[in-house]
């Protein structure tokens, strides 16, 4: 069985939305990376949200730092990364 994408994308004109859902792990990468690459030309910012994440390990640090790397590298454009604080 294949488990589900850790992922939910918005886009609204130059500006998608990625919501993490779930566990991020060092298999995460190569997913969440396809997923901004298949992005329209037009997206030029990536926000990415942890709302629905579970507790971020360093793993799971690392993947948000790849994929913000990524976005930067291949887009030239500001990603920038949002966290609900209870």
């Amino acid at each position: 069985m294949i488990a589900p994408l850790p992922y939910q994308l918005e886009i609204a004109g130059r500006l998608a939305t990625m919501y993490i859902v779930g566990e991020l792990t060092a298999f995460s990468t190569p997913v969440l990376r396809e997923a901004c690459d298949a992005l329209p030309p037009a997206v030029q910012v990536m926000s990415v949200s942890l709302d629905d994440s579970t507790e971020l390990d360093e793993a799971g640090f690392n993947v948000i730092r790849d994929l913000h790397q990524h976005w930067r590298a291949t887009r030239n454009g500001p990603s920038r990364l949002a966290q609900r604080v209870d």
